[in-house]
């Protein structure tokens, strides 16, 4: 199977507005719960920890432009994923 990819503007995060948010979260979030299924979480920890990952999206007050916002996303996911591993032990 052949993944055709978009062309995408980079992002901005200092200047992320809650339209591009809402566009990631729409686009991204059920990638990023599958990724989390896959890894044994429960569903609802699942729907949780892709909420996190979006609010460190958020959050993120930096100027620097994310190129390759499925890669930083997916990045993001797996340090979620590491911490929410850490807090469990």
């Amino acid at each position: 199977m052949t993944h055709r990819r978009e062309n995408r503007e980079p992002i901005k995060c200092a200047r992320l507005s809650s339209e591009q948010l809402d566009g990631l979260n729409r686009r991204y979030a059920i990638i990023l719960k599958r990724s989390f299924l896959r890894r044994g979480c429960q569903p609802s920890t699942a729907e949780d920890l892709t909420q996190d990952v979006f609010v460190r999206l958020a959050s993120r007050l930096s100027d620097q432009e994310i190129l390759n916002a499925e890669a930083y996303l997916m990045q993001t996911a797996s340090s979620v994923w590491r911490d929410h591993w850490r807090k469990r032990l």
